[in-house]
C-alpha cells in the first residue's frame, strides 16, 4: 500500500523513527507493526524484528494483517 511505498522511498533507520511513535499513538493499528517488523528486516535486525513481529502476533491474534 502507501505506507509500502513511503517506507521503500526511506532509509529504514528513518522508517524506524516514524513509525515507534505511531505505534504508541495507534496501538490499535497492525499496519505499523507490520511497517516496523519489515523495516528491522530491512535493517538487517533479524532479532528485534521477530520480536516486534511476535509481539503483534500476541497483540492481534485474529488480525489478518499479522499473518
Amino acid at each position: 500500500g502507501t505506507s509500502a511505498i513511503l517506507f521503500a522511498a526511506i532509509s529504514p533507520q528513518e522508517a524506524r523513527q516514524l513509525l515507534q511513535p505511531l505505534i504508541r499513538k495507534y496501538p490499535d493499528q497492525p499496519y505499523f507493526v507490520n511497517a516496523l517488523t519489515q523495516a528491522l528486516l530491512e535493517a538487517n535486525d533479524q532479532t528485534e524484528a521477530l520480536k516486534t513481529f511476535s509481539a503483534g502476533l500476541q497483540r492481534y491474534p485474529e488480525n489478518r494483517a499479522m499473518c
